[in-house]
């Protein structure tokens, strides 16, 4: 379960360098270029951020390249809205 930026050491366990799958949510009402972010059970993770999303959704939405999508620095210590930093790979 996605935390929210609160209680996040009670969220979904990541590991640094975990694959995580990106998707565009095309009928989410709070903002029309979501892109979650779901590990490989297909568990809901959280989102990007809105000021990076809009070029990603975009790409994603081409689908011309290959997007791998990794954990990189997780921080679940204070409660947040960015807990979790991702590296993408582009191919």
């Amino acid at each position: 379960m996605c935390c929210n930026g609160v209680n996040c050491s009670k969220s979904i366990n990541i590991e640094v360098d975990e694959e995580l799958y990106l998707k565009n949510e095309l009928q989410n009402k709070q903002d029309p270029n979501a892109v979650a972010v779901y590990n490989k059970n297909q568990s809901l993770i959280g989102y990007v951020p809105r000021y990076y999303n809009k070029g990603l959704f975009e790409l994603l939405q081409k689908n011309e390249k290959e997007i791998h999508c990794y954990a990189k620095l997780i921080n679940k210590n204070n409660d947040c809205n960015e807990c979790l930093m991702l590296y993408l790979k582009v191919e």
